[in-house]
């Protein structure tokens, strides 16, 4: 009896123990992708904007998005996806609706049974991904990626630039009308006029 309540113990008290974050700046010293000076420098900003110490290294150039996002899939154990080597179905990234994607800068890049795999810029915003799983009725798998890519993956999905050839080829087939003034119209309201 009092061995099965000791176990017990032990149970609950291992499902609250867990081991603890490790800090992002750590991280990007440990990695050598900043040093000391850089992660100080940035803390005070921090402390005097209030910004997010990301947002604060990207900005002051000390480290690039891509850094930043792989610094983040280690501290947060999760995949980094560099989406200008990756190829995503149309069906499967619009899964997300155009709105929701854009509002959250995320895009859906893998679907396996009833598990959607979300790149997303802010893997930490859990409202996010409660929303994500509403919209989609899908659970959410997180994997990172940079801001930059996810939108200009939703550019060139929802809004593609084509080049003067490709408009000019999408009317081949069609006819032409042109439309000119009529001469008997132009001849009235030269009289009208005078």
């Amino acid at each position: 009896m009092l061995e099965e309540r000791a176990f017990k113990n032990i149970k609950s008290t291992a499902r609250r123990v867990t081991t603890p974050r490790r800090k992002l700046g750590e991280v990007l010293i440990e990695t050598g992708l900043i040093n000391v000076e850089h992660l100080k420098d940035a803390l005070k900003t921090q402390r005097d904007t209030g910004k997010r110490l990301g947002d604060i290294l990207v900005e002051k150039k000390y480290i690039s998005e891509e850094e930043m996002a792989l610094a983040l899939a280690l501290q947060l154990k999760i995949e980094y996806i560099d989406l200008n080597e990756y190829t995503i179905e149309s069906r499967i990234l619009e899964i997300i609706p155009r709105e929701t994607a854009t509002r959250f800068t995320c895009v859906s890049i893998n679907i396996s049974n009833n598990l959607l795999e979300v790149a997303m810029a802010d893997p930490l915003n859990l409202n996010m991904i409660k929303d994500l799983q509403f919209v989609t009725g899908y659970k959410i798998k997180p994997a990172i990626s940079t801001a930059s890519q996810i939108q200009d993956i939703l550019q060139k999905h929802y809004n593609p630039v084509k080049s003067l050839s490709e408009v000019a080829n999408e009317f081949e087939n069609d006819e032409i009308m042109e439309f000119l003034p009529d001469e008997k119209s132009e001849q009235e309201e030269t009289h009208s006029v005078e």
